[in-house]
């Protein structure tokens, strides 16, 4: 907050010093609604990032801005109806590998394949069991 309470206050200190006065920059003259409201966005944007750079570290912000290229891209497809370029679709399924193997734990990296799947079939059929047909050969 005092980072944009200091730039604001030098940005009119150069208004000020170049024009003479601040009337027409207090007075908002020659913005539009639309102009008002990016700067609002942007404003948010800025309080949203200094979030997470506060409770987070860089890695996070960036996959927080590739997700954000992400859902723009979908809600551009639906509402707009364009078609997503070669680019943007190879560049989604990147974001979305690199953001699955920054998340998954490191054991799995380390271990096998057949590790993971090991892993897996005791966690869809529960603790102590494997599978179905490994019971049935055993004569269980």
């Amino acid at each position: 907050v005092w980072l944009y309470f200091w730039g604001c206050l030098a940005s009119m200190a150069q208004i000020w010093a170049k024009e003479g006065h601040l009337d027409e920059v207090i007075q908002c003259r020659g913005f539009s609604g639309s102009a008002l409201l990016v700067v609002f966005c942007n404003a948010i944007v800025g309080q949203s990032i200094a979030f997470i750079f506060k409770y987070a570290n860089s890695i996070v912000k960036v996959y927080a801005v590739c997700a954000a290229m992400l859902c723009t891209s979908v809600v551009s497809a639906i509402l707009f109806g364009t078609v997503p370029a070669f680019e943007e679709v190879a560049g989604c399924l990147v974001v979305m590998v690199s953001t699955f193997l920054y998340y998954i734990p490191s054991e799995w990296l380390l271990s096998t394949d057949t590790d993971v799947f090991e892993s897996l079939v005791t966690w869809s059929f529960g603790p102590g069991t494997t599978d179905e047909s490994e019971s049935t050969r055993k004569g269980k």
